[in-house]
């Protein structure tokens, strides 16, 4: 879809507006969504971060899914000056203006030069966890580009929780009128004044906090290995952080059928072979033998949706 095929639909006399999930972390759906809870999330987005009529912000995501859309609306209710780039990895390489507001994913973040991200006054990052590049990045624009990390689904018509990364903010603080809480699972459920129609449950594992929370993972993803609970976030975020080699590569960790345990830890890597040896010792120095993954595979490449989310379930059938 075009940016003006999508003006056309917003604006014209139907009163819903079709939206797909990523299908990232299963089958992707799609939502008939009234054109009255756009207007309402375009204006809590523009109100949160004081977005002014003429504000000059930019549209480098899919106009197939929910974020690119929302780009859009926000520019039409807030009578903002859109400006369209390719959804490209490296989208802000041409620019040649100051932006006031984009949203973008973090592997578009970490793809672009610190030159370019500090010609943009206010970055909203989502759609995946944002990793120790870009958090190093981020510290490097401190001054002139505040970054923001968002909490979003298809369903709340984007972000209902914030997370002030140039402040280093540890948790994710609810936005204005939302309500949270969670089930026995430790699961996220969240409703949204104006837009829900009630709780919407989610498998995201959460630690609750005063205004909001803290992720830890997804319950999809949980892995149950010799009767021991393993959140495979926990062990990916640890690695982002402390393994030199695995810098700038992709991977994750994940669970596979095992006759003995019922499920093993495995360990998927983009790219080359290196030997990782060293870091399974600290992981087990942190964590405890029983999170060191049991084996490694290395894939040429991962499979990504077409918006740029890493495909979980896809790239494991490739193992």
């Amino acid at each position: 879809m075009t940016l003006e095929e999508f003006k056309i639909e917003y604006l014209s006399d139907k009163e819903y507006v079709s939206v797909k999930t990523s299908g990232s972390t299963g089958l992707s759906k799609v939502y008939e969504i009234s054109k009255t809870k756009f207007k309402r999330s375009a204006l809590k987005t523009i109100a949160y971060f004081d977005l002014q009529p003429g504000s000059q912000v930019l549209l480098c995501m899919s106009l197939d899914y929910i974020a690119g859309k929302m780009m859009v609306v926000r520019a039409l209710e807030g009578d903002l000056n859109i400006i369209e780039v390719a959804p490209q990895i490296n989208p802000l390489k041409d620019l040649d203006r100051c932006i006031d507001f984009v949203a973008m994913l973090p592997m578009q973040f970490k793809a672009s030069a610190v030159s370019d991200l500090a010609k943009c006054k206010l970055i909203l990052l989502g759609g995946a966890p944002v990793c120790d590049i870009c958090k190093a990045k981020i510290k490097e624009l401190s001054g002139c580009t505040t970054v923001f990390e968002s909490f979003a689904m298809t369903e709340t018509l984007s972000h209902f929780a914030i997370k002030n990364l140039t402040k280093e903010q540890a948790y994710f603080e609810c936005m204005e009128g939302v309500e949270v809480t969670t089930d026995n699972r430790s699961c996220l459920a969240v409703r949204v004044d104006g837009i829900t129609d009630g709780y919407i449950q989610t498998n995201d594992i959460v630690q609750l906090s005063d205004n909001g929370f803290e992720w830890k993972g997804r319950y999809d993803f949980l892995i149950n290995s010799g009767g021991v609970k393993i959140i495979p976030e926990e062990l990916e975020l640890f690695l982002n952080s402390n393994s030199e080699l695995l810098k700038g590569r992709n991977f994750f960790m994940t669970g596979i059928a095992d006759s003995k345990l019922g499920q093993k830890l495995v360990f998927v890597v983009e790219g080359e072979v290196i030997d990782l040896s060293q870091d399974w010792i600290e992981i087990k120095k942190t964590f405890g033998a029983y999170k060191v993954p049991k084996e490694v595979y290395f894939l040429p490449s991962f499979v990504y949706t077409s918006n740029g989310k890493l495909d979980r379930l896809k790239t494991i059938s490739l193992i």
